[in-house]
């Protein structure tokens, strides 16, 4: 089954077009980056160039409609509820590091809700993948094998991240204490790991050195965490997320002395 592909055409909404047929989706469903607008040439003929586009089906898309097509047999309330407010996971994480509770959680049931709906959504992607499971400080862990693991990573991780989204998206419907699931493919995540911590080093001291703020780019809510907490450790630099959604940036300063000693006294 196609993930992603380049796609062409005289215009970039021509591009979509094919892509969105190509793949088989809606131009809600296509998730897709322009690598260039093409151009018209010498009167429309002479160096004329094509516009194109980086295209994948956007699994996220909707994901209220998938969560709820996965599991059509819930009974539904007829009485209408107040909607939930946004939780800011980034804060609930530190809280949770830093003191985690006791709290009584069926490991067994959510593990096979998170075998089942696994395999219906890797099912919708590629063929059937073997899934092992495991349960670390409260949190979930399903990695996954199949002959391709490529259509299950997607660009840069998009793909793995987005079913992991659903995923605990789902299996935070079925009981009240809030769980956190992690997915990995063939390893995946922990090479990831190495390098994002390599990187994370290697700008610390840079930031340390020219006294400057370094920026890591837009990365996940779970590749920040790892970056806040290994860098807790680290003296002369402080880091900050900023702006908004599921991607933000990453930006590590550098602390002068007094800030230190003033971080020192209020630990």
């Amino acid at each position: 089954m196609k993930s992603h592909l380049e796609f062409e055409a005289k215009t970039v909404e021509l591009a979509i077009e094919k892509a969105c047929i190509d793949l088989g989706v809606s131009k809600e469903e296509l998730k897709y980056d322009i690598i260039s607008y093409g151009s018209s040439g010498i009167f429309g003929i002479v160096g004329a160039k094509n516009a194109k586009i980086y295209a994948e089906k956007n699994i996220t898309a909707d994901s209220n409609r998938i969560v709820d097509e996965i599991f059509n047999d819930e009974p539904k309330s007829e009485n209408k509820t107040e909607e939930a407010k946004p939780v800011d996971n980034e804060k609930l994480s530190e809280q949770t590091e830093e003191a985690i509770e006791e709290i009584d959680i069926d490991y067994d049931m959510l593990l096979n809700a998170g075998i089942e709906t696994l395999e219906k959504i890797i099912s919708l992607i590629t063929d059937k993948a073997n899934i092992n499971t495991s349960v670390k400080d409260n949190s979930l862990f399903f990695d996954i094998t199949c002959s391709d693991p490529s259509v299950l990573i997607g660009r840069k991780g998009r793909t793995l991240e987005a079913i992991d989204y659903l995923v605990e998206k789902i299996l935070n419907k079925r009981q009240k204490n809030r769980i956190h699931s992690r997915i990995d493919v063939e390893g995946y995540l922990e090479k990831r790991k190495e390098k994002l911590i390599s990187s994370a080093l290697h700008l610390a001291d840079k930031a340390k050195r020219l006294k400057k703020p370094m920026s890591m780019g837009e990365i996940s809510f779970n590749d920040r965490r790892d970056v806040h907490m290994l860098l807790k450790k680290e003296s002369g630099i402080k880091t900050r997320s900023v702006g908004n959604g599921h991607y933000k940036k990453l930006i590590i300063f550098p602390q002068n002395g007094n800030e230190e000693k003033k971080d020192a006294e209020n630990k």
